[in-house]
């Protein structure tokens, strides 16, 4: 069990080790990968928003375009009727026919109550038609802001969590990046777990034999080293005291 444990987390180490190596190892490609993701994102945040500009200003244009008619429809009928004493048809500019004003008396030489109705009514549309004008520029103002804001969040990112990822997106559409990947980590994984592979391939008590002749032969060249250093320290203690009795 214990092997096993040890086993177990040289493999850890290894893969923990290996990482950060792979990553240095494809830096280029990696970084060519988070340049494409971003651009398509970038692109596809772009469509996005031209989309909803064009939503936008396809709802309010034919809002716009309406209003415009009426408003165009009741200035010909007051046109109409302060120069006819009767009205047959109302013609706009592109020659089309305002049904709601096909018919009816002249009501201006009669009475300037039809006139100041009509007038009144053409106010209130042009009223309405500059609150939609002014509502359109509005949301269109409000998308464009958020569109700026997100391009500022969105920033190309390098950190190691992206670089990750797009090393994995590499391994999955480039088979000799993963095969690469593979092959690093997996002789990362063999080198830190040699010792443990040595200890277990060899004879019980070989390898405590020899560590323990190891740590003997250490043990002895310390020992030497600190003989040593004790014999220069004697020697020079005895030559200094023989100068100073010599001085004397």
């Amino acid at each position: 069990i214990a092997v096993l444990v040890r086993l177990l987390f040289s493999i850890f180490i290894g893969l923990i080790v290996s990482h950060p190596l792979v990553l240095f190892l494809f830096y280029e490609p990696i970084n060519k990968q988070i340049e494409e993701q971003s651009l398509k994102a970038r692109e596809t945040s772009l469509e996005s928003y031209q989309a909803e500009v064009k939503e936008i200003e396809d709802r309010y244009n034919s809002q716009i375009q309406a209003k415009e008619r009426v408003v165009e429809c009741k200035n010909r009928q007051i046109d109409i009727e302060q120069h006819s004493s009767e009205v047959k048809e109302v013609k706009l500019q592109d020659g089309s026919s305002c049904n709601q004003f096909s018919s009816g008396k002249a009501g201006c030489k009669n009475s300037e109550s039809t006139c100041q109705r009509l007038k009144n009514e053409v106010k209130a549309e042009k009223i309405e038609l500059e609150e939609i004008k002014a509502k359109k520029q509005q949301e269109i103002s409000d998308l464009i802001s958020n569109y700026n804001s997100s391009k500022t969040v969105n920033q190309t990112s390098y950190d190691y969590l992206t670089r990750t990822a797009a090393l994995e997106q590499l391994m999955s559409k480039n088979g000799h990046v993963s095969r690469a990947v593979i092959i690093i980590i997996t002789a990362f994984i063999i080198l830190d777990s040699l010792l443990i592979i040595f200890k277990v391939s060899t004879p019980i008590g070989a390898y405590e034999d020899k560590k323990e002749a190891l740590l003997s032969s250490f043990n002895l060249l310390q020992d030497a080293d600190v003989n040593i250093t004790r014999e220069y320290a004697n020697g020079a203690y005895k030559d200094l005291s023989k100068t100073k009795l010599e001085d004397d």
